[in-house]
């Protein structure tokens, strides 16, 4: 039996998953953790696909404001969140999930592909995005084609599954035939993908954490190493009411002071995680960045552990910290 109480919002904040392949055109070799490669290259393509100016400048284009790639890419802040007053970008309503980087004794290695090699990673679209899909499709066939990597190795995009609630994937795209199937039923509310998977999680509580990304969470500007209840509430309160507030109908109506105070009981029962550095390379900037997260196991166990099941399985799906949009902060619930 289900004893939290999932928000009325999450009723009306769709979301649409995905998972794409790719096919490489030759032997190449790419970085441990393809979420910032994918990212990037997705955004270049996709401002390439819809961009209708010739300056390219988001900040001084005349039909911005009805432009798929600065909603879905640089996302700016609407004026009636107050959350986001004074932040020059509001969260992304897209977000990748890179494969699983390898790891072996002598640390993360590069993947290493042979012509004809699939790459995995999924896609998920919230709000309006959704109906950008085609747009979406077509901006990863480019990025594709344009290549990947240092030395921009070319790759097929080779099918499109939307994952659907019956647990069978639906396929929308296929390369042989680069025709996009209707998606009319690939999208579902969060209410929905959080009431199953709340069937499949025992209703007390304790739970068990399982961060698989590398999770940036600041305090006071530092990185955090380890992680209180209180902290991980207070950051998943913040990344999903964030999230519904700019693209769904309205904001989340929680308490959320009440919710945080009381997750400040709640006590850490073990705690297994261990930090892991890695370097992205910024287009923007243009030079190499070092990125760093907690991994690995933590559990809990307390009252509000149980009052927050329906927002730590949202934090399933959506992420939690910094860097979300190319697969950071991403955990499972393992208990």
């Amino acid at each position: 039996m289900i004893s939290t109480v999932i928000p009325p919002e999450f009723a009306e904040f769709n979301l649409a998953r995905f998972t794409l392949r790719l096919s490489a055109m030759a032997r190449t070799s790419l970085p441990p953790f393809l979420g910032s490669t994918l990212r990037g290259a997705f955004g270049t393509a996709l401002k390439n696909v819809v961009c209708v100016v010739n300056h390219r400048d988001c900040a001084r284009c005349l039909v911005a404001e009805k432009c798929i790639y600065p909603y879905v890419f640089e996302t700016p802040p609407p004026p009636d969140v107050s959350l986001l007053r004074g932040q020059q970008q509001a969260p992304h309503p897209f977000l990748l999930n890179p494969p699983a980087p390898i790891v072996s004794a002598r640390g993360f290695q590069r993947l290493a592909l042979s012509a004809g090699d699939e790459i995995t990673f999924e896609l998920l679209l919230a709000g309006r995005a959704i109906e950008y899909l085609p747009y979406v499709i077509y901006a990863v066939s480019e990025m594709a084609r344009r290549g990947l990597g240092a030395d921009r190795t070319g790759f097929v995009l080779t099918s499109v599954i939307a994952q659907t609630g019956e647990g069978r994937g639906a396929e929308l795209y296929s390369g042989d035939t680069q025709r996009l199937a209707p998606a009319d039923r690939a999208s579902e509310s969060l209410a929905a993908l959080v009431r199953r998977r709340l069937e499949q999680i025992p209703s007390d509580e304790q739970i068990r954490l399982r961060f698989l990304t590398p999770t940036r969470i600041r305090v006071d500007g530092d990185l955090q190493s380890s992680l209180g209840f209180d902290l991980l509430a207070r950051n998943l309160l913040r990344r999903l009411s964030l999230l519904i507030a700019v693209h769904g109908p309205r904001p989340l109506a929680l308490d959320f002071r009440g919710l945080i105070a009381r997750a400040a009981e709640a006590e850490t029962t073990s705690a297994a995680l261990q930090w892991w550095d890695w370097e992205r390379y910024s287009n923007r900037q243009g030079t190499k960045m070092k990125l760093g997260g907690f991994v690995g196991d933590i559990a809990y166990r307390g009252p509000a552990v149980d009052e927050l099941r329906a927002l730590l399985a949202a934090g399933e799906l959506l992420h939690i910290g910094a860097g979300t949009s190319f697969g950071l902060g991403r955990y499972e619930i393992t208990s």
